[in-house]
């Protein structure tokens, strides 16, 4: 954890020397090659961290101090850019920020997870490219970690129906967890009778559940409170595109299943950096 916590403190050291260098050298060539050394040094620690990532489904990284670090881990474990990568967009370095594993980076890391029926080369490949890794504030709940490792595995080997009934599965549990916490499964929490006066005027058909809430009840009721409005969008969009699992009429190609996951991962990780809110 240490570890990793002081790489992603490096990208950040790595970003203020390559600003330093750019405002104080202006054109001398020694200012330009240490500009540019600070970049090729955060592609490669970038790499570095998603590598050391590459085995994990759950990283529980407590406190709130840590808030930025998760976001970046989250960022880079998805193959997203971050904001200072995005700066190089459309230039001569953009290529530069390239995190893809060569074909020696592959071949170092797949003698520890070769399948002898299943390409080691391809199964690093695939695992590598899916991410996977959910970065949290820590008190996630237990029965999450089995599901994301099983998601992530399915993907790997192609069992692409089965990523979508997973990806419904990890939201389902994260929504439940959330519900639960915010005690809005208590009718008589503040929670509730909040969400209950809200919803009502909204929507005056809504039917509130007694008993077992199902995913749609629990995502409106949850997504009521002000902390967990902004999720609103995203959680319908991973719930429909997941409500076709019941009903066998799904486009199961792989770059489909791979943009599903990547939505309902990083679902979970906001999900959970919000503060739980509790009336008291």
């Amino acid at each position: 954890m240490k570890k990793l916590i002081s790489k992603v403190n490096r990208l950040k050291e790595l970003e203020q020397s390559f600003r330093h260098s750019i405002r104080e050298g202006k054109e001398e060539d020694s200012a330009f090659k240490e500009a540019i050394e600070c970049l090729a040094e955060w592609a490669k620690v970038k790499k570095q961290i998603r590598s050391a990532t590459l085995n994990s489904s759950i990283l529980s990284m407590p406190g709130s101090e840590n808030i930025e670090v998760r976001t970046m881990i989250q960022t880079i474990n998805l193959g997203e850019k971050l904001p200072f990568e995005k700066i190089f967009s459309g230039t001569a370095f953009e290529d530069l920020f390239d995190s893809e594993l060569n074909e020696d980076e592959i071949t170092s890391l797949e003698s520890g997870m070769f399948y002898s029926w299943f390409s080691g080369y391809d199964f690093v490949k695939d695992l590598y490219s899916v991410g996977g890794l959910i970065v949290g504030v820590g008190d996630l709940p237990t029965s999450l970690s089995p599901f994301v490792d099983e998601l992530r595995l399915c993907y790997v080997f192609q069992r692409y129906l089965a990523v979508y009934t997973l990806c419904r599965a990890v939201i389902e549990i994260t929504i439940s967890d959330l519900y639960e916490k915010n005690k809005l499964n208590d009718v008589k929490s503040e929670n509730y009778i909040r969400v209950k006066k809200l919803i009502s005027k909204i929507d005056p058909n809504f039917r509130f559940p007694k008993h077992d809430p199902t995913l749609y009840q629990m995502t409106k009721m949850l997504t009521s409170l002000d902390s967990y409005e902004h999720m609103a969008d995203t959680l319908d969009d991973i719930r429909e595109k997941t409500n076709p699992i019941v009903h066998g009429d799904l486009d199961v190609r792989g770059d489909i299943n791979e943009e599903i996951i990547r939505i309902t991962l990083k679902a979970v990780h906001d999900l959970y950096e919000v503060k739980v809110c509790l009336s008291v």
